[in-house]
């Protein structure tokens, strides 16, 4: 976050505030907040950069990821959009998508059968899923929204 301070960068959208085998932030908040230099997961009111963390939906002491990515390709539209509904209610959400997942036609590459999973499963509904839920919900751009709150 300090190199991005550095370059000039006012926000970012990085931080997931779940534990997987490849990354997280388990305890981060999941509210917008200024993560502190020493300690990423705390709120630091003079932090050089605005976190707008990859939306979870709580459930007691578990975060159900639902940004975008593997999870956008991989969980049901229908669990997407009521989740996507009660975390509105609280904060907003952020989705996220590579483009590469919206693309059916991405060639493969020979990786193991798990990261197969991980990186191809679900591309072929990305785009209508993602279109749907752009007709559904109104969205706007990070800047935009953190100038509304």
């Amino acid at each position: 976050l300090q190199i991005l301070k550095n370059y000039g960068f006012k926000y970012d959208s990085s931080i997931f505030p779940i534990k997987t085998m490849l990354y997280g932030v388990p305890d981060a908040p999941l509210c917008i907040y200024r993560p502190s230099k020493e300690d990423i997961s705390q709120h630091d009111p003079n932090g050089g950069i605005t976190e707008f963390p990859l939306t979870v939906l709580d459930i007691g002491r578990l975060n159900l990821p639902i940004s975008g990515g593997f999870y956008l390709r991989i969980l049901p539209l229908r669990l997407l959009k009521l989740c996507m509904h009660q975390i509105n209610k609280k904060r907003p959400a952020i989705v996220y998508v590579h483009p590469w997942e919206t693309y059916s036609g991405i060639p493969r590459i020979n990786i193991s059968p798990s990261s197969q999973f991980i990186t191809y499963h679900g591309i072929s509904n990305a785009l209508a899923k993602l279109e749907s839920l752009l007709i559904e919900f109104k969205f706007n751009s990070v800047r935009d929204v953190l100038d509304e709150v």
